[in-house]
């Protein structure tokens, strides 16, 4: 929960709980109205490259500050979505393998839409193709 949390404070550079402000609060309710992207911190949209990461890392706050610990994802499944999210090395770091890796990781599962906040995850189990007939 509370590395989610943290995410929130970086991603808006707001504090959790400012007076009688109440940051997760705040980012649920635009979440709701699906204009988080207006609580970004300045400094983050001008040093993001690609603001769709910025949106993935919000979801995956929230899904990080969920009411049940069970609905939460690992530390370790936060960690590979997060490596999932940076930029590929130049090409001459031994690590190309490495960010191979973390391109091709599936973070779909993690992606929270309107309306999708309390649904349980099933780990890293990607979600369902929309041509099978249980497609939502």
């Amino acid at each position: 929960y509370s590395f989610g949390i943290v995410l929130l404070e970086l991603l808006t550079g707001k504090k959790a709980v400012d007076n009688d402000s109440n940051l997760h609060q705040l980012i649920l309710s635009k979440a709701d109205n699906n204009t988080v992207m207006e609580a970004v911190d300045p400094e983050v949209s001008v040093t993001c490259i690609d603001l769709a990461h910025v949106k993935k890392t919000f979801q995956l706050a929230l899904l990080c500050t969920r009411r049940n610990s069970s609905e939460r994802p690992t530390m370790h499944e936060v960690a590979r979505v997060l490596i999932s999210l940076l930029p590929a090395p130049p090409s001459k770091v031994k690590v190309v393998a490495t960010a191979a890796a973390a391109k091709s990781f599936d973070y779909a599962p993690f992606v929270v839409e309107k309306g999708q906040q309390h649904r349980k995850l099933d780990g890293l189990q990607p979600q369902q193709d929309s041509s099978s007939p249980n497609a939502e």
